[in-house]
């Protein structure tokens, strides 16, 4: 037997090194598949082994063909040492993987309950999912690994398992016995939970202590917990298509989600687990409450050891250029394919689990579910109106713009706060000219109650054209009023008229539907953004393409439809009902006397194909047809 030196490892860390090399575990492993019996010290290391690594747990002794993209998977989860208590295994409490569908996610997570149970025999594990057959999906996978097919559950006075004829353990089961169970009978336990036989083993539970809940056992998360506890607590794929599928049920889910982390010790791991639906749901919710960001996409893998959180999401694939290879700005920056992209033009996170093709015709399909299921982002994901493609090409050089005819607006959506988290106040400057809407300006920021009069004031003075003011009309709005005329007084301005807008409340979804009314602009052309705006323009396509959440810049611009009938000069207005009379009084012509779309087209004479001449097959030696070639019309 070789000495083996102990290295720690750090914390957090499933990369380790093992107490036996490659060749020394497959030697072992080869005995124990032969039914050899082992040295105890050579048992010894190699239980240890396979209890502090979940990846050479999962891909040597339980043989699942992972790939080696999921090792940082299996890094993501709590790194166990048995020789430590379980409350001490980590300092991160909390941690949220976002990984693609079909990415063996939930696998993976059977697999790290199998390494808590054979770590800490006397573990509680809940597994919390959105629905209630997932969890039991889960729980009988996590049980499947303990079974012995064909074994009787006859065990020796030693606690030991007896291989009868007809039983088939593994290498797994002849490493961690005392888990075993038989496939029929009692221990294998009802569908929804499984209790390890090690807890009634005298070496696992020396002082045999009675614990009255299993070792794991499924819940959903809309059923009643009341009465459960656990000390790792897995939520996998709580949300679904069905649970958030209006606000009140966003809201609910996720009361029930923040609920569940009472079943937990204090000391318990939560391991939370899923796919990206919309940028206000849970996940995006548990992302603002930690200040990382206003719940969008957000890729990476990092911990928070000030929070006792950790995170790893990322897409199926992204743009080549982007990414990990990016530069600048788009370093570390994941932009999505579109179905305009090659297969050339996009990098993978594994080629064969999510090829081209299939990634492609999914995307095709359903552009939506894509964008939740592949690419983990909510912004994609949700029902929108606006693209990034789109928005980018709103952006123009400010020379193109219209100098003569224009008529100018400024609208204003208020914010009566600077803390970090609260709404902004967006000032936007913008012109009407031919039934387009040229956006001139757009001053977005978090200003104070002194500030605010002041910022307003000088966007006037810089757009002196600017012909009237809208000011949302929301809480001690018209108190501003005398502030702001104070403030053009003391600089000797003269303010344009203000007119105070409604907020649109006690209508359902008021600031969606005056957004949509900016689409028929937008998909013809006739919306321009000038590229020399005050705000940055990654700040303006966020707000344009997410749908919940922050969405002040669109609002504000909508503002400006209200003054678009009032850009329009009396011989425009004439001009336009003139042009729609004619196009009556012509489509009237036209179907009176059958011209133009109502005109009659004759059918085209069908073609008739002459039957082709029969192949003739000519004698090689003479030259001549063999048989009846000619089918007798020359005899």
């Amino acid at each position: 037997m070789i000495e083996i030196t102990m290295v720690e490892r750090p914390e957090n860390s499933q990369t380790v090194p093992s107490l036996l090399s490659e060749t020394e575990r497959n030697a072992a492993l080869t005995a124990l598949d032969r039914g050899e019996q082992l040295p105890k010290a050579l048992i010894d290391d190699l239980r240890l082994t396979y209890q502090m690594s979940l990846w050479l747990m999962s891909v040597e002794l339980c043989q699942v063909p992972l790939r080696p993209v999921h090792k940082q998977i299996c890094d993501f989860f709590v790194a166990k040492d048995p020789r430590k208590p379980i409350g001490e295994q980590s300092s991160i409490r909390e941690r949220l993987l976002l990984f693609p569908r079909k990415g063996w996610k939930t696998s993976i997570d059977a697999l790290d309950c199998v390494n808590w149970i054979i770590c800490f025999p006397l573990t509680i594990i809940g597994v919390q999912t959105g629905e209630g057959e997932l969890a039991k999906a889960i729980v009988g996978l996590v049980k499947s690994y303990f079974i012995v097919p064909g074994w009787d559950g006859n065990r020796d006075d030693n606690e030991e398992p007896i291989w009868n004829p007809r039983a088939r353990p593994t290498r797994f089961h002849r490493l961690f016995p005392e888990h075993c169970v038989s496939d029929v009978g009692r221990e294998r336990g009802a569908e929804d939970y499984f209790v390890t036989p090690a807890r009634q083993n005298s070496r696992c539970n020396a002082t045999h202590r009675y614990i009255k809940d299993p070792t794991i056992f499924a819940l959903s998360i809309e059923s009643n917990n009341s009465g459960w506890r656990c000390e790792v607590l897995k939520n996998d794929d709580i949300l679904t298509d069905n649970n958030i599928r209006t606000p009140q049920r966003v809201e609910s889910i996720d009361r029930r989600f923040h609920m569940s982390h009472k079943l937990l010790e204090d000391w318990g791991y939560r391991d939370t687990i899923g796919t990206r639906y919309d940028s206000d749901e849970t996940y995006g919710r548990l992302l603002c409450k930690l200040k990382l960001g206003d719940g969008e996409a957000l890729y990476g893998s990092f911990e928070l050891p000030e929070h006792g959180f950790k995170y790893l999401c990322f897409p199926a694939w992204w743009l080549k250029g982007t990414g990990p290879d990016g530069e600048g700005d788009l370093k570390d920056k994941y932009l999505p394919p579109s179905l305009d992209s090659t297969t050339d033009d996009c990098e993978y996170l594994d080629p064969v689990l999510w090829s081209f093709e299939r990634l492609h015709n999914d995307m095709l399909m359903d552009r939506k579910s894509h964008a939740s299921q592949y690419l983990n982002n909510p912004t994609l994901a949700s029902e929108q109106d606006f693209t990034r493609e789109g928005i980018l090409k709103l952006f123009v050089d400010w020379t193109t713009m219209p100098t003569r005819e224009m008529h100018t607006w400024a609208t204003v959506d208020l914010a009566y706060s600077d803390k970090k988290g609260r709404d902004f106040t967006v000032i936007v400057i913008g012109g009407w000219h031919n039934d387009t809407l040229w956006i001139k300006d757009i001053i977005r920021g978090r200003f104070n109650a002194d500030e605010l009069p002041n910022e307003i004031v000088s966007a006037i003075q810089d757009y002196p054209e600017v012909e009237g003011m809208g000011i949302e009309e929301s809480v001690g709005a018209k108190w501003l009023k005398n502030d702001i005329f104070r403030a053009a007084e003391q600089r000797g301005i003269t303010l344009p008229p203000v007119e105070w807008i409604s907020l649109g409340q006690g209508e359902l979804n008021a600031k969606d539907n005056r957004i949509k009314g900016l689409i028929p602009l937008y998909k013809e052309g006739r919306l321009k953004i000038l590229n020399n705006v005050r705000t940055d323009q990654e700040e303006i396509i966020g707000e344009f393409t997410r749908s919940r959440g922050k969405r002040d810049v669109p609002d504000a611009t909508s503002r400006l439809l209200k003054y678009r009938t009032q850009a329009e000069s009396p011989e425009d207005k004439q001009e336009k009902i003139d042009r729609r009379r004619q196009q009556r009084e012509q489509d009237m012509h036209d179907l009176i006397f059958g011209q133009g779309k109502y005109a009659y087209v004759e059918s085209p004479a069908p073609v008739v194909e002459e039957p082709p001449e029969p192949e003739v097959d000519i004698d090689l030696v003479t030259g001549l047809p063999n048989g009846d070639a000619y089918q007798g019309r020359y005899y």
